[in-house]
């Protein structure tokens, strides 16, 4: 949901990966800034992995959001009846009404979790969508199998509606 490369851009190893020895090939060929992050990084493969941050996706969909922003798209290229609309020109992404809550609360559980940054922009949309569509019970059971496997819970779900 919070995109590899919004976070990994504030890196130094996504931005120069020729500063790190490990980053570089046996034949002195540069790797990607994604990749030298993983290998040099442990806050970045923290979150590269963390669970709380992967959702199933369509490829053909995943694909066409790209590293593109959650955000408003009153127009643009639909897909069928899934409610997802992708505005390539102002390379945003407008979730179905359902998701936006639970995408709301995983971009916020990175933020706080890893301390990437939202602008106060996308933290006021993602303070709305998290009101606006509650937690549900499949993501509560969701967040309860991931914090068991990984040990760290989505607070913003368990904590959800309590003062």
């Amino acid at each position: 949901m919070f995109p590899a490369a919004q976070f990994g851009n504030f890196r130094r190893c996504w931005r120069d990966p020729g500063r790190y020895r490990a980053c570089r090939e046996q034949d002195g060929d540069l790797v990607s800034g994604r990749e030298c992050c993983l290998r040099v990084d442990e806050t970045f493969v923290a979150a590269h992995n963390d669970l709380q941050n992967l959702i199933p996706a369509v490829g053909m969909i995943n694909g066409d959001r790209r590293d593109y922003s959650w955000g408003v798209v009153p127009d643009g290229k639909r897909y069928g009846n899934c409610g997802i609309r992708i505005d390539s020109d102002g390379r945003r992404v407008q979730p179905p009404d359902a998701l936006r809550g639970d995408i709301a609360r995983i971009m916020l559980y990175m933020h706080d979790t890893y301390g990437f940054r939202l602008s106060r922009q996308d933290a006021q949309l993602f303070a709305a969508w998290d009101r606006l569509d509650p937690v549900d019970a499949w993501e509560q059971q969701r967040q309860a199998r991931i914090a068991r496997l990984q040990g760290m819970e989505n607070g913003f779900v368990v904590a959800y509606g309590q003062p």
